[in-house]
C-alpha cells in the first residue's frame, strides 16, 4: 500500500528483506515492539506479527518537518508460506505502535512532536465550547487542528476516528462527522474513500498548521535555552 512513495526507489518489501538479511525471524521484535532503521529523510519500522508475517511501515519528512507514514507492506515470514492474509491479520497490525517507534528514534523529534500535539490540543479547545452560548467562532485554524487530529487517528489505524474524537472533545460522533465533512469541503482533508475511515491533510491544512508548528519549535527552543542556563548555574 503506497502513498507518494518514489517509483524509482527499491520497494519497501525488498528493502525490508535486505535489512533483515540473514537475521532469524525470532530476532525480529514481536508486535507491538518494533525495530527501526533510519536512512536519509526516511525512517522504517518493522515487527513480527505472530510467526507468519512481517509488518513494515515507512515514513518520510513532510512540509511541516514531521515524519508521516507513506508506505505499508506485509511480508510472509517464509517465502514458501501458504498462510492466507486474513482480515484478522490486518486488524492486528499495530499501526499506532509503529508510528510511535518511528517518532521515538530522536529525542528532539519526540519532544517536538509532543509540543506540536499540545499546540493542536489547545486549538481543539474551541470545539468543546458551545458556540451558541459563547459566540465563539471556529476559525480555519480550528478546523485544520480538527482535521490534523482526525488524520492522525486514521493514520494510526483507528477504524472509528469520529467516535474517538467525539470522546476526546465531548461531542457526538454525528457532530464530529459533520465537522469533518466541513473540513473536507474547506479543502483541509483529502476526499473520503467510501466504506472506510480516510483522510490526509492537504497543502492548505499544512499551511494553516504552520503557525502551530512554529509555536512548537519556539517552545522546544525556549526549553533548551532554559536547560542550558540551568546547567551554567
Amino acid at each position: 500500500m503506497t502513498n507518494g512513495a518514489s517509483e524509482t526507489r527499491q520497494s519497501l518489501g525488498a528493502r525490508l528483506r535486505s535489512q533483515l538479511g540473514s537475521q532469524p525471524l525470532a530476532a525480529l521484535p514481536a508486535a507491538p515492539q518494533a525495530q527501526t532503521h533510519v536512512e536519509d529523510d526516511r525512517i522504517t519500522t518493522m515487527c513480527r506479527l505472530g510467526e507468519d508475517w512481517i509488518i513494515g511501515i515507512e515514513f518520510v519528512r513532510d512540509e511541516l518537518d514531521l515524519d508521516r507514514p507513506v508506505e505499508l507492506t506485509i511480508l510472509a515470514a517464509r517465502s514458501d508460506s501458504d498462510v492466507a492474509l486474513t482480515t484478522s491479520v490486518l486488524r492486528a497490525i499495530p499501526l499506532g505502535q509503529l508510528i510511535d517507534a518511528a517518532r521515538a528514534v530522536s529525542r528532539d523529534a519526540s519532544v517536538l512532536y509532543d509540543a506540536y500535539e499540545a499546540a493542536i490540543a489547545e486549538e481543539l479547545i474551541v470545539w468543546t465550547q458551545d458556540a451558541r452560548r459563547t459566540g465563539a467562532k471556529r476559525s480555519g485554524l480550528a478546523y485544520a487542528a480538527l482535521a490534523a487530529r482526525y488524520a492522525d487517528l486514521v493514520a494510526r489505524g483507528d477504524r472509528k476516528p469520529a467516535e474517538t474524537l467525539g470522546a476526546e472533545l465531548d461531542m457526538s460522533p454525528v457532530t464530529v462527522s459533520q465537522r469533518i465533512r466541513e473540513a473536507r469541503q474547506s479543502g483541509l482533508l483529502t476526499p473520503a474513500v467510501p466504506g472506510r475511515a480516510s483522510g490526509r491533510l492537504t497543502r492548505e491544512a499544512v499551511r494553516l498548521l504552520g503557525d502551530l508548528w512554529m509555536k512548537a519549535h519556539g517552545k522546544v527552543r525556549a526549553s533548551k535555552v532554559e536547560e542550558a542556563g540551568d546547567g551554567l548555574d
